[in-house]
């Protein structure tokens, strides 16, 4: 059994990257040693992260027009 955070991804481009192609941060499926891949938001977040989040979390954007 892997740790909980082995693979956590939290930094904007590295979540970028696993969220087009896993493989290129994780080198077998989490699923195989019972784990989950986990984006997290945090000060080091990119707009792929909060994405993510939304998405995971459900909720739906509503676009803000700019004047």
């Amino acid at each position: 059994m892997f740790g909980d955070s082995a693979f956590a991804h939290k930094g904007g481009i590295h979540v970028s990257a696993i969220l087009r192609n896993s493989d290129t941060y994780e080198h077998i499926k989490p699923e195989i040693v019972g784990n989950y891949q986990r984006v997290l938001v945090s000060d080091l977040s990119g707009k792929s992260n909060i994405i993510k989040k939304i998405k995971n979390l459900t909720l739906r954007l509503t676009p803000i027009l700019r004047r």
